[in-house]
């Protein structure tokens, strides 16, 4: 029996590995391109989608202060969901706002029962057939710039393979931002 516990432990070790590797690869491989910000925007919402394991993605943009919240972009999002996303009163109530404040990655393991958000968000997203999400703030060059909301059909518990997935998935979408703005300043140039 204990070879066997051990097998088993040894197994999920190795299978979580892998899944955390799997992980690194999709990013890179989504995120590598340089691309226009949209197009980064975009990409980087299917890196989240399928890193993380998710059903959809949204990405979040503003600081809810000088930037209003607003829609960036989304991958695989239900009909009709990113009109109705698309409004800055409600995302401030949401945990992309809640992660784009304390700049960490921000869970919702049964958004049902998350006391953390409006019943507004919370009945909007439960239409959409959300009972869990991960936000995950993304920076570029020190700044705030985007949070990527990924969306689960049922609740689910986070481990620590998603938040270190999710860290890598920040840091890799700032490097991608970063070189999205490059090429949007040089192109800007050339045109002048």
């Amino acid at each position: 029996a204990s070879l066997a516990l051990h097998n088993a432990d040894a197994y999920s070790a190795h299978t979580r590995q892998a899944r955390i590797q799997a992980g690194f690869y999709r990013i890179s491989q989504v995120l590598s391109s340089s691309l226009a910000r949209t197009q980064t925007l975009t990409a980087l919402a299917q890196a989240a989608t399928e890193s993380l394991d998710g059903d959809w993605s949204a990405v979040i943009g503003g600081d809810g202060t000088t930037d209003p919240y607003h829609l960036e972009a989304c991958w695989q999002e239900p009909s009709g969901i990113a009109a109705r996303l698309d409004n800055a009163e409600l995302l401030g109530t949401s945990i992309a706002a809640l992660a784009a404040q304390h700049g960490r990655v921000v869970t919702s393991r049964d958004l049902a029962n998350d006391e953390r958000m409006s019943a507004d968000w919370k009945a909007l997203l439960a239409e959409a057939g959300v009972g869990a999400q991960i936000a995950v703030p993304v920076r570029v060059l020190g700044s705030h710039s985007a949070v990527v909301l990924v969306c689960y059909g049922q609740s689910r518990t986070f481990g620590d393979e998603e938040l270190v997935v999710a860290g890598n998935l920040a840091n890799t979408a700032g490097a991608a931002l970063e070189r999205a703005g490059q090429i949007g300043r040089a192109s800007c140039r050339e045109r002048v």
